[in-house]
Order: structure tokens, then sequence, then C-alpha cells
């Protein structure tokens, strides 16, 4: 299951839940000030598997 990353952005308060892609966003409030927090988007990881990639093949 993913994780995903939420912060306050009155106190800068962070936290990470894990939960399935199939259920909803359920609003979560800061624990510190009590105000609704907002999610946190990065960027994932790529990985170039297999032929046909610049990286994979410049050797060859």
């Amino acid at each position: 299951m993913p994780a995903y990353q939420y912060q306050c952005r009155s106190c800068n308060e962070s936290m990470s839940v894990t939960r399935s892609i199939s259920d909803p966003d359920p609003g979560y409030s800061c624990n510190t000030c009590n105000l609704p927090m907002t999610r946190v988007y990065s960027i994932g990881a790529i990985t170039f598997n297999g032929s046909g990639f610049y990286r994979t093949d410049k050797g060859n």
C-alpha cells in the first residue's frame, strides 16, 4: 500500500498515512492546531529495465 504525505499550512506539521489507492481521501486535521492538512505530492522514482533505453544500452 502506498504512503501519503500530509502537511499543515499553518504550523508545517507533517504526517505520513498508509492507505489503499481505492480508499477515498478522508481529510486529515493537524494534531497541533486542528486545521485541515493538505496532501504533499512527490515525484516517484523511475527505473529503466530492458533494452531500448540509453541508460541500459550505452555500453553495448
